[in-house]
């Protein structure tokens, strides 16, 4: 009888873990149907300079290009090959990512992760991804050539920003980039599965997909 009991309120324990996991997936759904509406709109009705520092606040030639779901990729390029860049998605929980890849699969791909723990504290992270696996997703490593300028990340209402510098030897132009989010939170600093995932190849000279 014990036993039984002891299943049932383990039975219980997993369901309820279940349906809150699926209740964030479902709010994160119902307020994605609502931006990707209207994608577009909101790369000229939103002034990051009211919220985030400079570079970051105030780039110059600015390109803002909706990119998977409610993802939107905004950045700048200058004649010195210095990109910045500003990923922006709705949030509810977790963690969200956008990694650099150099033949579009994840495996040996670098990435910079942001998030906002419980306690609104932001965190961003770079990591490396040495294999399919959590314990292979290395934290505070990676190939990314980032600048002096500190990464930051920010929620503003429902929506995270993700900010990063990179300063690379040549014009950044075909680039396959993946993105990724997930509604648990990293644990000491070590990410948890993924909830979806897209490899996209993006020109950034053009600020448009190639097909």
């Amino acid at each position: 009888m014990a036993m039984v009991s002891r299943l049932l309120v383990l039975s219980l324990f997993i369901m309820l873990v279940s349906l809150e996991r699926d209740g964030k997936l479902a709010q994160r759904k119902g307020i994605v149907m609502a931006i990707e509406e209207d994608g577009k709109a909101l790369c000229s009705s939103v002034n990051l300079a009211e919220f985030l520092p400079p570079p970051y606040g105030g780039l110059e030639n600015m390109v803002c290009q909706p990119v998977w779901n409610s993802f939107l990729l905004r950045y700048s390029q200058t004649k010195d090959n210095v990109v910045t860049i500003i990923l922006s998605t709705v949030y509810t929980s977790g963690w969200v990512g956008m990694g650099f890849s150099r033949d579009g699969k994840m495996i040996n791909s670098s990435c910079m992760v942001g998030w906002i723990t419980p306690g609104g504290q932001g965190k961003i992270k770079q990591y490396y991804v040495e294999g399919l696996t959590p314990s292979k997703i290395k934290p505070e490593k990676g190939e990314l050539p980032l600048t002096s300028i500190p990464p930051i990340v920010y929620l503003q209402g429902a929506t995270i920003y993700v900010a990063f510098q990179l300063k690379y030897p040549n014009r950044l132009k075909n680039q396959p980039i993946l993105l990724a989010f997930a509604t648990k939170y990293p644990h000491h600093h070590h990410l948890t599965v993924h909830d979806d995932k897209t490899t996209k190849l993006f020109d950034f000279s053009s600020g448009s997909f190639i097909s």
